[in-house]
């Protein structure tokens, strides 16, 4: 499963990134790569927080009821975390555009290490 999910997300930033290669024009100015830059981690971003919600929704099926209110509960802390972490981190850009980046980058990666947490969960038995 693990070796799966690595997979995935190679793929999601694989294609993102060849649909943002794609989508650079050699004769465009700064600021229009910035925009490209930006929809390319938007979409890198969109598609780990869909693979998220579905591992996390693998994990919920395993709990029992009590265990899916305590997965809830870390779920919403870790997205407060998560963002908080992430203005934080991107707060010390001085460009906007490049603290908007850093932003969706941080997320990115948080998001990428939360999958892989949550996915060595749906390999530990209930007892």
């Amino acid at each position: 499963m693990r070796i799966i999910l690595q997979l995935f997300t190679a793929l999601i930033i694989c294609l993102a990134f060849a649909a943002c290669a794609r989508s650079h024009d050699s004769n465009l100015s700064e600021q229009c790569d910035r925009q490209s830059d930006m929809q390319c981690a938007n979409s890198i971003f969109n598609n780990a927080d869909k693979k998220l919600a579905e591992i996390y929704q693998q994990v919920a099926d395993t709990q029992e009821e009590e265990g899916v209110k305590r997965l809830a509960l870390a779920q919403r802390n870790w997205f407060k975390f998560r963002d908080s972490n992430a203005e934080f981190v991107a707060a010390r850009e001085i460009d906007p555009q490049q603290a908007q980046l850093q932003l969706i980058n941080q997320r990115i990666d948080s998001t990428l290490a939360r999958m892989q947490e949550l996915t060595k969960l749906t390999k530990i038995k209930n007892p």
